[in-house]
Parts: C-alpha cells; sequence; structure tokens
C-alpha cells in the first residue's frame, strides 16, 4: 500500500499543486482500509478544513482516478466507491436483495481476461468489479417460499 505521501511525490511529478486539502484527502483515502466515499472523505476533512466543499473533494477523486491511483466502482449502493490502486485486486458479488457484499479474489477472474485475449484479442484492464446476484441465504430463502 502507498503512503499517503507517496502519492503526494506521485502527484507533485504530476504537476498537480499540492494544498493542505489535497494531502487530507489522500490521508483519508490511505487511512481506510477498503472503500471509501466521497461523503466519508469530505465527512473526515470537515472538522480541519470546514471552508473546503465537496466539490473539491469529488474533483480530487476524479483526477486521482484519471491519473491511475485510484479505482472506482459502484456496489449498488447509488454512490461511488473509491479505493487505491495499489491495493491487492479484488471483486465483489453483491446480493441484489439483502445488499450483502463479498469479497473474491482476483484471480478468479483470470480465466475471463484469459478468454477475452484468446477469442477477441481484448487485453481487459480487470482491476476492480462488482457481480450483481443472490447471495445463498436469499437463494436459499426464495427456493423455500
Amino acid at each position: 500500500m502507498k503512503s499517503h505521501q507517496e502519492l503526494v511525490d506521485r502527484l507533485r511529478q504530476n504537476g498537480l499543486r499540492i494544498t493542505p486539502q489535497r494531502v487530507a484527502i489522500l490521508e483519508a483515502i490511505t487511512d481506510k482500509d477498503g472503500h471509501i466515499t466521497a461523503d466519508e472523505i469530505f465527512a473526515r476533512i470537515n472538522p480541519l478544513f470546514p471552508y473546503v466543499d465537496i466539490s473539491t473533494v469529488y474533483r480530487t477523486l476524479d483526477y486521482l482516478t484519471e491519473n491511475g491511483l485510484l479505482n472506482v466502482i459502484n456496489l449498488g449502493t447509488g454512490r461511488a466507491e473509491y479505493e487505491l490502486v495499489s491495493r491487492p485486486p479484488h471483486h465483489h458479488l453483491v446480493c441484489r436483495h439483502c445488499k450483502q457484499v463479498i469479497s473474491i479474489d482476483g484471480e478468479l477472474v483470470q480465466p475471463l481476461r484469459d478468454a477475452l485475449l484468446h477469442q477477441y484479442g481484448f487485453a481487459a484492464d480487470i482491476r476492480h468489479f462488482a457481480i450483481f446476484g443472490l447471495c445463498r441465504a436469499c437463494r436459499e430463502a426464495e427456493d423455500r417460499e
């Protein structure tokens, strides 16, 4: 996992002006184990920088995503969630009924990558995604009805 300082250094190399607010956003992302939303970041930095609005958070997240530092994913909550690219690849199973999110190993997706390359010549960049369906408990409950 990258520290927020490593990310700051990379952004500085890319020519982005480093402000205390951007550093606080990076710290919020690196301090969170797993996904984080823009609202969660905003809640963490607002006590330190009450004059920073949510649009600053979104602009910074967009920049970090465009520059390959963050993955963005929709887990069916209606809001984007972010995670550092440097974290181990993993994917999610999301139950449409109970909303449970189950992390799955990134290696399970390797056969899909291989098939896409072999059949279509397409080198898929599958870093982080969600598959929606029904979890075991909801499937079993549905079968009992």
